[in-house]
């Protein structure tokens, strides 16, 4: 197949040095691998005087926020303005503006946004013919040009994708209202991440392929205009919930779980200068659900104590299904270890676009990331908000009920075959005994598990950062928010202070653990501690009670 040209307005890629004396080549095609001060201002110049070119240009960068700090700090000398657009502390693109030259503009966007760091070359040509490949796969496959400035990222292209091609489904999933959208947002948690027991020898670690895609595929979505309920309507549903569908506030309690393994999760905030975030406890709590997931939370042994509002959805379908066939045909299709790697991003990204929320504005600030004209996406979309009135609510109902299914589908997993979970994270499982066959995977099938290791010893400090040993195999640590490289630090020193520190935190809700790297730098951080610490480094949960 014949590869498809990008447009001439395309073809830059960027990389910044501190100092760099290479030249600019500007021939028709400029591909730069190196700018500095000397010759940033004469490469926008170069693009904006272009008489043949489109209105913006669309160029690619390997280090975009380093470039804005440069050219944040030459502002004061130039022409140029310059506005980012970030979400969740991400850069994703950089827009640069000239009086001179005000019909044209200049669009930069983030490389890693559209690949893994694993992809990319960072070689100037090679990763060019990737985002060729990109751009000829996507114009073949949907028509649709990833250049254009409302997508910044695989993820925006997913919606994108989803919205065009099967527009019948996208249909099905309104914009929520402001109210609407505050109620059911704090129903959204995410995956599980706790740690059941710190320190484990021999071990199995499992994860599910395709978690996510999974449930997309089998499960039904709400859909369509949720109806408000108040707390006399719902009095009917505190003895039997079998038949109501959609998001609840509701008092419940547990006295006694399952492998002593609580269904629902209960948002602590912060405690003693901690933010402990989400926590799986026993006794009473109060919290906005997805009904389903108090269904099962009921045949645990939860009881409802009170029922005080909810949000019904008369409407349920399964919606995402030939979405998630496509992609993950496509996938295992795919050639190109590029091509893969999109199409497995495409799966897994589109859920949490429904959980955005868009604000129309004037002025774009630095916490607000482009999505289509003088639209904008508020930089934090997690946490309960209550943004200006001038706001566009995505569904937050889909991305909210799809992560619930996922937590159901792994708390039944480890019922259903009596598993002895030893640390959790979304879906991944460390188990001190194997999963049977029947639930494993021996080819691509999505919702399956996959053995990836058996090891001799496990760690597990803090959530989403430990230490395993396979067997016969390299230790391997898995340390989230520390940019570390090996081997700057002493694994060993790691166990033993993780050793000490659990023998005089017993029963803390929170500890500190330094790491001492190779130069002499000192790590530190507190860690909460989302299950009480028992003896013999196992965990249980916290008791709660709120009435």
């Amino acid at each position: 197949m014949m590869m498809m040209n990008l447009q001439l307005n395309t073809l830059y890629i960027l990389k910044y040095k501190d100092i760099i004396k290479n030249q600019i080549p500007f021939n028709l095609f400029p591909v730069i691998n190196n700018v500095d001060n000397l010759n940033i201002f004469s490469l926008f110049d170069f693009l904006l005087k272009e008489k043949n070119a489109n209105n913006y240009w669309y160029l690619y960068s390997y280090e975009i926020t380093q470039l804005f700090n440069l050219l944040k700090s030459l502002q004061d000398s130039s022409f140029y303005t310059f506005k980012q657009f970030t979400y969740q502390n991400i850069m994703y693109s950089l827009e640069i503006s000239c009086f001179l030259y005000p019909k044209k503009k200049i669009l930069i966007k983030d490389l890693y946004n559209f690949f893994s760091e694993n992809i990319i070359y960072n070689d100037v040509v090679k990763d060019y013919k990737l985002l060729a490949i990109l751009y000829n796969e996507i114009q073949t496959a949907y028509n649709i040009n990833i250049n254009r400035k409302y997508i910044l990222s695989t993820a925006s292209l997913s919606l994108r994708i989803f919205k065009k091609s099967f527009p019948e489904k996208y249909r099905l999933i309104p914009h929520l209202t402001r109210d609407e959208d505050n109620y059911i947002r704090k129903s959204y948690i995410g995956g599980r991440n706790e740690i059941f027991e710190h320190v484990a020898q021999r071990n199995y670690f499992y994860d599910v392929n395709s978690l996510y895609p999974y449930i997309m595929k089998k499960e039904k979505m709400p859909i369509g205009i949720p109806e408000y309920r108040d707390k006399e309507y719902m009095k009917k549903f505190e003895k039997n919930i079998e038949n109501f569908f959609g998001f609840i506030d509701v008092l419940i309690t547990i006295e006694k779980t399952n492998n002593n393994i609580p269904v629902l999760p209960y948002r602590m905030g912060i405690k003693n200068n901690v933010e402990v975030g989400i926590i799986y406890a026993k006794g009473t709590l109060r919290g906005i659900y997805f009904s389903e997931e108090i269904k099962l939370a009921l045949k645990q042994g939860y009881k409802i104590i009170e029922i005080y509002s909810a949000y019904e959805y008369k409407e349920k379908e399964v919606v995402f299904e030939e979405y998630v066939e496509q992609m993950y045909n496509r996938r295992l299709k795919a050639k190109d270890p590029a091509l893969k790697d999109l199409y497995k991003k495409l799966l897994n990204t589109l859920y949490g676009r429904f959980g955005l929320v868009y604000e129309q504005i004037d002025i774009i600030s630095p916490e607000k990331e482009l999505i289509t004209d003088n639209t904008y996406i508020s930089h934090d979309t997690t946490e309960f908000i209550d943004i200006t009135a001038n706001t566009c609510y995505n569904n937050i109902a889909i991305t909210s009920a799809i992560t619930s299914y996922a937590r159901i589908f792994m708390y039944n997993t480890i019922l259903n075959y009596n598993l002895h979970v030893i640390y959790i994270d979304t879906d991944g499982l460390f188990l001190k005994n194997p999963i049977p066959d029947i639930a494993l995977t021996t080819s691509k099938e999505m919702g399956k598990f996959r053995l990836e290791s058996i090891n001799a010893e496990a760690h597990f400090i803090a959530n989403k950062f430990y230490i395993y040993a396979p067997i016969n195999s390299p230790i391997i640590y898995k340390f989230k928010g520390i940019p570390l490289q090996k081997p700057i630090f002493n694994i060993h020193d790691i166990i033993t202070q993780h050793k000490k520190i659990l023998n005089i935190t017993l029963g803390h809700h929170y500890f500190t653990f330094s790491i001492r790297l190779n130069n002499n730098q000192t790590y530190s951080f507190q860690a909460s501690r989302k299950r009480k610490l028992i003896p013999n480094y196992k965990t249980t949960p916290w008791i709660i009670c709120i009435r």
